[in-house]
């Protein structure tokens, strides 16, 4: 877009004002005039930029492309991956076999020993856990029978009436000096 002439007859320097810039409304309004003037300029750019881009499809466009199942050349296809594929068939080959089963005694022996191990340490560990189950319930037992004892004894105790007042000791012992109510 060409200049504007009354902004280029604007643009040629003045002398100096005598008054300061930002009061004097003539200076005003042609910097206003020249801030606009930039605004027009790049607005009209960016409408230039976008009419020489192509159009977007419209709706019935879109629909008819849509409705149109794409079309492949299986042959043509075929033909450019075929290099890639036989580019690939010796690397391939090392997993693929006729053979089932370990591919060396080395492996197996490594696989079979790692699982008999692991095998060894989930028994051992289970034989552990059984003999401390086994371990905890003979001290339950024993603990009960004492239980028992100590209650056949106190209740022996307490038909006896010379005793009574051993009864009240020995409870009150028993409990920390706690009386029993």
């Amino acid at each position: 877009m060409s200049e504007n002439k009354f902004l280029k007859n604007l643009s040629q320097q003045a002398p100096p004002p005598a008054v300061d810039p930002s009061t004097d409304p003539i200076q005003r309004l042609t910097a206003e005039l020249s801030r606009q003037s930039e605004t027009i300029e790049a607005l009209t750019d960016v409408i230039k930029r976008l009419q020489s881009q192509p159009r977007p499809a419209t709706y019935e466009q879109v629909k008819a492309l849509a409705g149109q199942a794409p079309k492949l050349d299986a042959a043509a296809v075929a033909d450019q991956l075929r290099p890639a594929l036989v580019a690939a068939e010796p690397a391939r080959r090392w997993y693929q076999g006729e053979f089932l089963g370990f591919t060396s005694l080395w492996s197996m022996a490594g696989i079979l020993g790692f699982v008999l191990l692991l095998m060894f340490v989930l028994g051992w560990g289970g034989f552990q856990q059984q003999t401390q189950i086994e371990s905890w319930q003979q001290q339950a037992l024993q603990a009960r029978q004492e239980l028992e004892a100590h209650q056949q004894f106190v209740n022996w105790l307490s038909t006896q009436k010379a005793y009574k007042n051993a009864l009240k000791q020995y409870n009150q012992q028993a409990n920390n000096g706690e009386k029993k109510r």
